[in-house]
């Protein structure tokens, strides 16, 4: 039976950072991967609506635009600690990157039913924080690229995710043999 022939599904395809090259803004909020995922999945499910989100620590509140029957939203956020003065790499790298009203609009998804939320971004902070939280949506997450692990962080994203997507050969083996997923997911 296919979920989708009965019952209208609302779809988040989430980007969970900040777009790191501050002039794509725009290009990544109208046709960052998230959002290509998305066109493809208004294509194939006509009974669905398609949001596309992201945050951003530039955005002073909340973006809203609709375009061709998808709602693009920005979110504000902030990232934590300054950029460099934590010792693990993703940290380093970016910070935690935080966004109450993301969370918040998220909380009220959940409360209204009949959604999925697909995270692109298996390792950001906000990715963990997403999956510590939100345990009763059904969670797609779908990993980028890279190779950086943090063992604890990825058990809650892989225990609460009901489908996990992977590029790297090394990460599929990660997941399946040192955190024990089933490839079910």
């Amino acid at each position: 039976m296919n979920i989708f022939s009965k019952i209208r599904v609302k779809i988040v395809q989430l980007l969970a950072h900040s777009t790191r090259h501050r002039s794509l803004i725009q290009q990544n909020f109208y046709d960052g991967w998230h959002v290509r995922v998305g066109k493809q999945i208004q294509k194939l499910i006509s009974n669905s609506d398609v949001e596309c989100w992201l945050p951003d620590f530039e955005c002073s509140g909340i973006k809203i635009v609709r375009q061709n029957g998808i709602t693009y939203k920005m979110f504000p956020s902030w990232i934590f600690p300054k950029k460099g003065s934590l010792k693990l790499p993703i940290v380093r790298r970016f910070g935690i990157e935080f966004s109450i009203s993301l969370l918040n609009n998220i909380k009220k998804l959940s409360k209204d039913g009949h959604v999925i939320l697909h995270i692109h971004g298996y390792t950001y902070p906000l990715t963990y924080i997403i999956c510590s939280i939100f345990k009763d949506i059904p969670l797609v997450i779908q990993d980028h690229g890279g190779e950086f692990t943090f063992r604890p962080l990825d058990l809650i994203v892989s225990r609460n995710a009901d489908h996990i997507f992977v590029l790297s050969e090394k990460k599929y083996h990660y997941l399946l043999n040192e955190l024990g997923i089933s490839k079910d997911k």
